[in-house]
Formats: structure tokens, sequence, C-alpha cells
């Protein structure tokens, strides 16, 4: 043992000083945010705030324009943005929203998930704001109806809007001219998203509960067999052409890409920071650039976006990480522009009148996460 003598020569008691608690938050003198769980945050590019757990984030038909659902524990929202400057355009907060998103062809109409409450809220885009319209109704709210409004598209060609469900596990079917379901397919497992192939003649859509991208045939109005991918697929994107889709596995750090001439994946990406790190990365979100080159993945867990070179089939490689706000949700491309939105903002805020057992989840003031756009301009660098 080592005895520290003080002047007298008597053994001294005084305490050695404590440095000073770092606390989360700003940290001066920097652009860092620290987290509560010890992280630090530095996103790329501009910042927009947004509502509470962002979820889902898409680009109108003609790029000037990006819709956001926020479906967190407070007020649930959703919202339009100047997809250039990341000017925050309008908000419209809804009774219930899920990760459900799209725009109309002609982008005048914009529809988002109602979740739990088994509807799909619809909005005219007009003059740079949202102008509610009736919902489209699935069900009854829950628990008398167990439908779940999960991903959805719409199908310019055929007037129609399809919807897939995570409670019932169907994919819905509905006519925008008379606003009602016309038809319901039963799907294997629980699902999550959905998109349009570009020729308007297939649905790819992730089963979560699945592990697995079923196939709908659009004309013979069937499933098609399923094609297995990796745990718990969520978000996808499909190239120009049709001929790869990209899909976010986010129990399995990876993205699976899938011929979709073959039916089967033909490769699979690692998505995480350092190889053979265990599952936590959770991407949850893809985007394709322009001339279908470089992939954008979100790492909600890592906190960055993965760029993936992808221009040669069967050759992909990695490029690096973009550092973003905390828990990215989705990623997506406008003109030269990235735009990533962040479920959990930039830091935990205080929820004196947070959820608790004697008042509802969805009550005003409930929230205690922000959320965040990230806006980065130019071709993004990848940090190596």
């Amino acid at each position: 043992m080592l005895v520290l003598l003080g002047c007298s020569g008597s053994p001294s008691t005084k305490p050695a000083p404590e440095a000073p608690a770092v606390l989360p938050g700003p940290i001066a003198g920097t652009s860092q945010t620290l987290l509560p769980n010890g992280w630090k945050l530095s996103p790329a590019g501009a910042l927009t705030p947004l509502g509470d757990l962002p979820l889902n984030l898409q680009i109108s038909p003609d790029g000037r324009l990006a819709a956001v659902v926020n479906a967190g524990w407070g007020e649930n929202s959703v919202q339009l943005l100047d997809a250039a400057t990341g000017q925050l355009l309008d908000t419209r907060v809804v009774p219930a929203a899920w990760v459900g998103l799209a725009f109309g062809p002609d982008g005048r109409t914009l529809y988002a998930s109602g979740g739990q409450h088994n509807r799909i809220h619809s909005f005219r885009v007009e003059g740079q704001k949202l102008r509610p319209d009736s919902a489209l109704v699935l069900g009854e709210k829950w628990p008398k109806q167990k439908i779940g409004v999960a991903g959805l598209v719409v199908d310019g060609r055929r007037n129609a809007l399809y919807a897939v469900t995570r409670e019932d596990n169907s994919l819905y079917t509905l006519d925008l001219k008379t606003r009602q379901v016309v038809r319901t397919i039963k799907l294997p497992a629980e699902a999550y998203g959905v998109v349009l192939s570009p020729d308007g003649a297939r649905l790819y859509i992730s089963l979560w509960g699945g592990h697995a991208v079923a196939t709908y045939d659009i004309a013979s109005q069937k499933l098609l067999p399923s094609i297995t991918v990796e745990s718990h697929p969520n978000d996808m994107v499909l190239t120009r052409d049709g001929r790869r889709l990209f899909v976010a596995n986010a129990n399995s750090n990876s993205v699976s890409i899938i011929d979709t001439r073959l039916g089967r994946v033909t490769e699979t990406l690692n998505t995480a920071l350092f190889p053979n790190s265990p599952a936590g990365s959770t991407p949850d979100g893809v985007a394709l650039n322009a001339d279908d080159t470089q992939l954008y993945i979100a790492n909600a867990d890592n906190n960055c976006v993965a760029v993936f070179d992808v221009r040669e089939p069967l050759a992909s490689r990695p490029l690096g990480f973009v550092p973003t706000g905390w828990y990215p949700t989705a990623v997506r491309v406008a003109g030269s522009q990235l735009l990533v939105a962040n479920g959990k903002g930039q830091l935990s805020k205080p929820n004196p009148n947070g959820p608790n057992p004697v008042r509802d989840v969805g009550e005003k003031g409930a929230g205690y996460i922000g959320g965040l756009l990230s806006r980065l301009a130019g071709a993004p660098a990848a940090a190596r």
C-alpha cells in the first residue's frame, strides 16, 4: 500500500479532487452532443427540427417537397418540408400514425398510415400546405379490430392505393375514386413496407415477421413464392429498371440484394461499422442515388449512414459512413442532396408530463424525444 505523507509527516486523508461531471448535452467548444449512453453525435449537414420520432421520409415526384410522418409517444403528425432548403412548411397533427407514407403520382396528394386506428390519413398538397381530406378506412379502431396499417404505395395506372398491415398480416387494395377497400389478400407474416415495380406489374412486400419478401402479381391478383432474406426486413428500394431490389434487414446488420428476374438474393451487404459485429446496427432505411450507382443505408443504432458502391451487380463494395443524428430512421435522395430523418433528434428532453398509467399515451405534452432532419448538400462523401 502506498501512503502519501503530508508536510507535517502524518498521513494525509484529503481526498483527490474529482473530475468535473460531464453531463449529456452540447459539448462546449465543439459541434458535438453527448448522449446519455456516452456516445457522441456530430451529424453532417444542415439540421431541421421535426416532430416526435419521425419514422418515414418521402420525396414528392417533382423532387421539390419532402414529407415526414412522426409516430412517437407524444403528438403524432405529418409534416411537409422544402426538400432543397429543409424549411418546415406545414405540420398536421393526427390522432395516430405509423410508418406508411406515400405521395400520389402527381404530387398533389399525400397518404399517411393511421396505425392502430386502422385508417389512412389523406391530404391535398396545395400551396406548400397540407389540406386534410377524408380518411380511407380499413376497419374499426383497435381493439375492436386488429389491423395496424404499415407501408403504403400508390398505383397511378389503376388509381389504387395498396396498404400492408402488421396485425392482421394482409395486403389491402383501395380504390382511390370510391375510397373503399376492394380486395384483401392474406400475407404469410406481419408486413412492414411495400414498393411497386416500375412497370406496375408487381408489388414487393417486406415481411417483418417472416424473414422474407412477398411478391404479389397485380394482374392475376395472386401471391408468388416469397423470397427469403435475413431477419426483420423493413425498408426497400428498387433500381430504375426494376431488376434489383435492396432490402434492409434490421436484426441482421445487412441489406439483401434481390435479382427480381431470378427471384432470389444474389448479394448480402454487411452494414455494420466493423466486420463480424453482433446484431445491433439496425439498418432501417435504404435509398439509391439518381443513376443507381450508390446505395445509402440508415444504420439506426450506429447513428450513421453506410454508403456502398453498387454500380456492378455481384461486386458491391463499401465506401464508408456518414455521421447522422440520433437513430436515423429513413434516408432519401432529393436531387443532389441526401435527406436523413433522425428518430431521436440530438438529445432526450425532460418529460414530466410523460406516459403514465392514468393518462393516454397520445395526450398532448407526453413526448420526450424530438426528431431531426439532416440535409447534406452535394454528393455526400463517406468518411472511412
